[in-house]
């Protein structure tokens, strides 16, 4: 359900997508590519399960 609200956000004029969102569409995703670049540089922190998964 929210796939399909983020998809129709998406596909919405500027001036529709501004007041939705609150920001317009270019900022929108210039603040995604951060995002994204840093999960990418997340290190997964912490101690080695102790049981190996299959």
């Amino acid at each position: 359900m929210e796939r399909a609200r983020l998809t129709r956000t998406l596909k919405m004029n500027r001036k529709q997508f501004r007041r939705r969102t609150g920001v317009y569409p270019e900022t929108f995703a210039e603040m995604e590519a951060v995002l994204n670049e840093q999960e990418g540089r997340k290190k997964k922190s912490g101690r080695p399960a102790a049981l190996n998964s299959f």
